[in-house]
């Protein structure tokens, strides 16, 4: 029986806005277990990315309200101060975003960012760290790793910046990586060859990973299961090839019509559990 990592229960986020509260995530529940990958699709709006920051307790406390169960390996995160989220936010659930320069201080070196994670973590010494950081980035397949320890994130192309931004996310041994639109800001190759290292990595590393994204095209070759969301609701969820050969919900069908042919064509030919 598998054992879950994550488990959402009624979860709901509420935005407030001068025109009134608008409802993100409405009575959402659904759970994630050691070394699945679930994808979360749906249109720009429909509530994906705010499950994302509940995870990570990033929602802000003065305009939004969290309201239901989100559990990490039995523990509440719902309420969960700062102290705490320390030991949970990076070290065991690491996430990769859409826009990877905003994940790194501009004045800060590639490198530092990763030794001040390291050291605050595990205390390791700058040589250790340096050494871990390179190890790190080499895993990621980053070209002249060596190089981009001393770079600053914006003498990086968008897609040794993401792989930079993956191999920080990865480099504490989290149990659970959450990969937010991780190829929605970069060229055709280099979205690619992020889907393909993430599939990669997922095998290499036995990571759970949790995939939002509105490119079916990457849920299809990375995801064991999807849910399906609409106007802060999930409309439907199952195994990824059946939601996307099989579709029972009316909007699923349409946002399946809307992608084809290419989401069928990277459903069909991805690797693991949509081959």
């Amino acid at each position: 029986m598998s054992i879950s990592v994550i488990e959402i229960r009624g979860l709901c986020v509420d935005y407030a806005l001068a025109s009134g509260v608008l409802r993100a995530v409405d009575d959402v529940s659904f759970t994630l277990s050691r070394q699945e990958v679930l994808g979360i699709a749906g249109e720009s709006g429909s509530g994906k990315s705010s499950i994302a920051l509940a995870l990570l307790g990033l929602l802000d406390s003065t305009d939004s309200r969290t309201r239901g169960s989100v559990d990490f390996d039995g523990q509440s995160l719902i309420g969960l101060d700062e102290a705490g989220w320390r030991g949970i936010r990076g070290r065991r659930i690491g996430a990769v975003f859409q826009s990877p320069r905003e994940c790194f201080n501009p004045t800060m070196t590639i490198g530092q960012h990763f030794e001040d994670a390291l050291r605050e973590h595990f205390g390791l010494s700058r040589q250790l760290a340096t050494t871990r950081t390179l190890e790190a980035l080499e895993r990621v397949r980053m070209p002249r790793a060596r190089e981009v320890i001393g770079s600053y994130a914006f003498e990086l192309s968008g897609g040794m910046c993401q792989r930079a931004a993956l191999a920080l996310a990865l480099v504490l041994e989290p149990a659970v990586l959450i990969a937010d639109e991780p190829t929605a800001s970069l060229d055709l190759l280099a979205q690619v060859d992020i889907a393909r290292l993430l599939a990669e990595l997922r095998t290499e590393l036995g990571l759970a990973m949790l995939v939002i994204s509105h490119d079916l095209g990457l849920i299809g070759r990375l995801a064991d299961r999807v849910a399906i969301m609409h106007k802060g609701r999930i409309v439907e969820t199952g195994p990824t090839v059946q939601v996307f050969r099989e579709p029972t919900d009316a909007y699923t069908r349409e946002l399946l019509a809307a992608c084809r042919p290419a989401s069928t064509r990277s459903s069909m030919s991805g690797t693991g559990a949509t081959a």
